[in-house]
């Protein structure tokens, strides 16, 4: 790995830079733990172990106002500030890399790529936080993971070629130019070496049936361009031991935007699609993340969604389904976002409908 004069990293002298990519067909969206970040990062402020979870931020019933949720993004927005004074005073990689996550859900990019950057300087060999970077550059880049991107996402096979996060991402590069052949043999890499549970796992087996459709000239669906954007904590995985949920552990439905919204959201416009307890905290117990292209779609939240190991969708009886539309990216609700909420359903429950129907103020 190089420096340049900046100090911004540069990927190793024996990775060729890739010529220019054709258009972009497939967006990338950031593959990031973005509701655990929000969590565990005022945990690592405090203890310096990201398994401290606060879920304090997220407290409050089902009738919380706008206005506690506009405080909640400042909160969490402080707790960054403070995580990265933290950072500055006692740099370690693991904590750098939590601080570019959480940057990302903030919505800036260009402090995240600078804190992997920086991760990555004590840890040059770390697989993991060299796919973070190459995934925060290519949100920085439109959404491109052409150039630098793609050389740190092969930098990171070559270091860890079961690492799933940077097999998604070559998958990702290599459907965006239209070489549906790699991108398949990426996605089948990832269905070999990681646990068919996992969230990744799951997605990519979808974008391999996708996209051979593609290959042979059936019609497109939407799994293989959504298949970046994966389950929000897809990046983080599950502990040793932990399996998908059964059906009793989960809720599914489909998830539409009120016509009369519609001009209101860009096709690539982040929708979140969460479950929350009907009673109590607020914190989201399953969690995942599409495009507004991809609307209307199906979904499932089960366990393998979970934010936390101690919070699980199997674990609550009633939960709240919903679905938001983020015009900034970030995972924290802000004014303009567009949303929509069942009523309390049992867990378990299957066939709802969520509605897009409303403009958060």
């Amino acid at each position: 790995m190089e420096t340049r004069a900046t100090g911004e990293l540069t990927p190793d002298a024996s990775t060729s830079a890739p010529a220019p990519a054709p258009a972009v067909g497939v967006r990338l969206i950031a593959i990031s733990a973005l509701f655990t970040l929000a969590v565990a990062c005022a945990g690592y402020w405090w203890t310096g172990t990201p398994a401290a979870l606060n879920a304090d931020m997220y407290a409050g019933g089902g009738g919380a106002t706008e206005a506690s949720e506009a405080q909640k993004v400042a909160e969490f927005s402080g707790m960054v500030e403070k995580l990265r004074e933290r950072m500055d005073k006692e740099p370690a990689a693991e904590g750098l890399g939590m601080l570019g996550r959480s940057y990302l859900i903030l919505g800036k990019p260009d402090e995240a790529v600078a804190a992997y950057q920086r991760a990555l300087k004590l840890e040059p060999q770390n697989a993991s936080l060299l796919a973070d970077l190459a995934d925060a550059m290519g949100v920085r880049n439109n959404n491109s993971l052409s150039g630098p991107p793609k050389a740190f996402i092969e930098q990171a096979l070559r270091i860890d070629p079961k690492n799933l996060k940077a097999l998604m991402l070559a998958g990702s590069e290599a459907y965006d130019r239209n070489d549906f052949a790699q991108a398949v043999g990426y996605w089948q890499q990832m269905e070999s070496v990681g646990p068919a549970d996992h969230p990744l796992v799951k997605q990519a087996a979808l974008a391999v049936a996708e996209t051979r459709k593609q290959m042979t000239g059936g019609a497109a669906g939407s799994a293989a361009p959504a298949v970046a954007a994966a389950a929000a904590s897809a990046a983080t995985p599950a502990p040793s031991g932990t399996s998908g949920a059964a059906s009793s552990g989960s809720v599914s439905g489909t998830v539409k935007l009120n016509a009369a919204l519609a001009a209101s959201a860009s096709p690539d416009d982040s929708v979140f699609i969460f479950a929350r307890p009907a009673d109590g905290s607020r914190m989201p117990l399953a969690i995942l993340r599409r495009q507004v292209k991809d609307l209307p779609l199906s979904f499932t939240l089960d366990d393998s969604l979970a934010m936390s190991p101690a919070a699980k969708l199997s674990s609550a009886q009633r939960v709240i389904v919903g679905a938001r539309i983020s015009k900034s990216g970030n995972a924290m609700p802000q004014p303009g976002d567009l949303e929509g909420l069942t009523e309390a359903v049992s867990v378990g429950s299957g066939g709802l409908q969520v509605e897009i129907s409303r403009v958060v103020r």
